[in-house]
């Protein structure tokens, strides 16, 4: 697999599914009305480290850094994972608003990769 192929996987695979994990447990509490419990925040948290694990372990040459800068995605994943952490500290207002900000991040990596990719 190459590398795009790889930073491809981790956007579209790994981080989907820990977001799509998030938002399901968050639109379950909301469906109950019970914002007591937000173990999940720490499952989450877990994922994220893990793939931000797996991006480290991606070799590259200093061109490919350049070209598909690792760093970007890495901020994104550290974004998600202060919005686990604020949701295991109960600041729901602060771990709405990073998660806007690491959207936009994502969007935004997911542009740029897709750009670098074609060529």
């Amino acid at each position: 697999m190459n590398i795009y192929e790889q930073l491809e996987e981790i956007l579209a695979i790994d981080l989907t599914e820990t977001v799509t994990f998030m938002n399901e447990n968050v639109k379950l509490m909301n469906e109950r009305n019970d914002f007591t419990d937000f173990t999940f925040a720490i499952e989450a948290e877990r994922r994220l480290n893990e793939t931000v694990a797996k991006l480290a372990n991606i070799q590259m040459t200093r061109e490919e850094r350049r070209k598909y800068r690792p760093y970007k995605l890495t901020s994104v994943l550290q974004s998600y994972i202060d919005v686990a952490r604020e949701m295991q500290f109960f600041r729901i207002s602060n771990a709405t608003n990073i998660t806007h900000r690491a959207q936009k991040q994502a969007e935004d990596y997911k542009r740029m990769l897709l750009k670098v990719g074609r060529v």
